[in-house]
């Protein structure tokens, strides 16, 4: 069936080894879940969508070219593999994005989780034109970078951490209502836009914090960067820099 809709009300769509895959139409499950363990769950033009459950895939792919993948009420989670949006939005309003050994990629749309995470242990969560949006939760990224080209990274209530990596906005801005931008080994970048923080503080241990043309504010909070630069052509506000221990 490539042409047209599966529906599941109540009940799972699993595949042990093997693919879901629709063409034009949409893979759907109202109150169940779409598991894969060795596989894809694939849609070429339509959405792959959960309102309560989980999309899982252990060692595959969740990809929607032209579409969306949401999790209303769960979870989407890819253990290695990847989570790829042509045109259109990864969005969960209650649960989790979260991939341990891949990466989330968006060509142009949204990674959006209105409670919850986006995290990512090994691999990188890359928007190209669009926005990174958590209203309150986290966006993590162990060993890798959460980079957007032409958007905006932001988060209301939560944190941007990097543990090895780097947090980048080519065209755009880093902000954190409340919580922390903090990278351990790497750089938080803003090329054109603002790195802001209004309650909290931007941390690199190791790397700089740098703004070609913009601003790097705290409001409420410190800017600091143990071994590294602190590097703005326009405004700082609150700045403490450490020398190295």
């Amino acid at each position: 069936m490539n042409t047209g809709n599966v529906t599941v009300d109540i009940s799972n769509v699993t595949v042990d080894t093997g693919n879901v895959t629709m063409d034009t139409g949409n893979v759907a499950a109202d109150t169940g879940n779409f598991t894969a363990d060795n596989g894809n769950v694939t849609v070429d033009t339509g959405n792959v969508t959960a309102d309560t459950g989980n999309v899982t895939v252990d060692t595959g792919n969740v990809t929607a070219d032209t579409g969306n993948v949401t999790a209303d009420t769960g979870n989407v989670i890819v253990d290695t593999g990847n989570v790829t949006v042509g045109t259109g939005n990864v969005t969960v309003d209650t649960g989790n994005i979260t991939v341990d050994t891949g990466n989330i990629t968006v060509d142009t749309g949204n990674v959006i989780v209105d409670t919850g995470n986006v995290t990512v242990d090994t691999g990188n969560i890359t928007v190209d034109t669009g926005n990174i949006t958590v209203d309150t939760g986290n966006v993590t990224a162990d060993t890798g970078n959460v980079t957007v080209d032409t958007g905006n990274i932001t988060v209301d209530t939560g944190n941007v951490t990097v543990d090895t990596g780097n947090v980048t906005a080519d065209t755009g801005n880093v902000i954190v209502d409340t919580g922390n931008v903090t990278v351990d080994t790497g750089n938080v970048t803003a090329d054109t836009g603002n790195v802001t923080a209004d309650t909290c503080n931007i941390t690199a241990d190791t790397g700089n914090v740098t703004a070609d043309t913009c601003n790097v504010t705290v409001d409420t909070g410190n800017v600091t960067v143990d071994t590294g630069n602190t590097h703005v052509n326009s405004h700082v506000r609150k700045l403490t820099t450490h020398s190295p221990q």
